[in-house]
């Protein structure tokens, strides 16, 4: 959960953080993502999920995933981008 400057409140899960990762390779390659209640996931799957994250300057934070993956540098105005809620997926698509 983020709580914006402006106290907007976005709530995205490790999932979908993962499935957007803006890095080149999951651009091109997106990643295959379980979350916990996949009723579809393999034996051999986890749940992904961050196993620890950093402040990129002042403007990004940096996700270390349990699938070993951590070059998607994710803007503060990515996530507002991405943000589900109804509110920002009707703004976001105009």
């Amino acid at each position: 959960m983020i709580t914006w400057s402006d106290d907007h409140v976005s709530r995205l899960s490790y999932a979908d953080l993962r499935r957007q990762c803006p890095c080149a390779q999951c651009r091109e390659h997106p990643p295959r993502v379980v979350s916990k209640d996949d009723p579809l996931k393999l034996i051999d799957d986890r749940p992904i999920y961050a196993d620890s994250a950093e402040l990129v300057g002042r403007y990004a934070i940096q996700f270390f995933w349990n699938d070993g993956h951590s070059s998607g540098i994710y803007s503060f105005q990515f996530l507002r981008e991405i943000c589900p809620c109804p509110e920002c997926r009707s703004s976001n698509l105009r």
